[in-house]
């Protein structure tokens, strides 16, 4: 088996795994998969989807005006959602023009 046939067959494994709802020792049982080579290729390919998203992302400067006095709203939740799937919500955040500033800057 290639290289790639290897990491075409783990990773259905995995998928299927992940939506099996079951521990990775009871599914290798179940399907007769060597756990210590189930674990392997799940670290490889875990590592190498890391890696490919670090190498996509970038990141921007954000220069913000403290000079000036504002006032927090703290009647508006707002919740940013980061592409690695981190969740940040407040509802303390800087006003609007501040806000509008970094999606300027990140867009």
């Amino acid at each position: 088996m290639s290289t790639e046939e290897r990491k075409a067959f783990w990773s259905q494994h995995l998928m299927t795994w992940k939506s099996s709802g079951q521990t990775a020792k009871k599914y290798c049982e179940e399907n007769s998969i060597d756990a210590t080579m189930f674990s392997k290729w799940k670290r490889r390919l875990y590592y190498q989807a890391n890696r490919q998203k670090k190498e996509k992302t970038s990141f921007s400067k954000v220069k913000v005006d403290l000079s000036t006095s504002h006032t927090v709203d703290k009647s508006v939740r707002i919740e940013l959602i980061f592409p690695n799937g981190i969740k940040l919500s407040s509802s303390a955040w800087p006003p609007a023009e501040i806000l509008k500033s970094y999606r300027e800057v990140l867009a």
